[in-house]
């Protein structure tokens, strides 16, 4: 005789093998993003045109903690001309959440820096929205508060 309890083990069981593709795919995706992120990290240390450009969708929206927003072409140029310099930058507490071509990071951001030829040492929360688009995950949105 099969309980209601064999029943729901089973129909449980063939969901779990049924999504266990997807599960291994987020966890390929999720790592994909990290590796973008950290990626980006260090190219805001030492930044190469081609790369950040590469990096970003070409509809940035990299938002500051100080309220500024800036498409990728002033964030690039900003990085490559000095106004922001990066010699360290430490990230923690990272999390990332894939939804099909959209993935959600989040992190503390801690930075040794030179902002406008002051030192600077900005420690916030992050944001980044990053969106997959011909097999390549690039930087739509970026958002930093306090």
């Amino acid at each position: 005789m099969i309980s209601r309890r064999n029943v729901a083990s089973a129909i449980g069981l063939v969901f779990a093998v049924a999504t266990w593709p997807a599960l291994a795919d987020d966890a390929d995706a999720i790592a994909e993003v990290a590796k973008c992120a950290e990626q980006l990290r260090l190219l805001m240390i030492t930044p190469e045109r081609s790369a950040l450009e590469a990096i970003f969708s070409p509809d940035l929206s990299f938002g500051h903690s100080d309220g500024r927003v800036q498409t990728r072409a002033e964030y690039v140029d900003g990085l490559l001309n000095g106004k922001s310099i990066f010699n360290s930058i430490a990230i923690a507490n990272q999390t990332v959440t894939v939804l099909g071509d959209i993935a959600i990071v989040r992190h503390r951001f801690d930075a040794d820096a030179i902002s406008n030829g002051k030192p600077a040492t900005p420690h916030m929360a992050v944001l980044q929205v990053w969106r997959k688009s011909d097999g390549v995950w690039r930087l739509l949105v970026r958002q930093a508060h306090n």
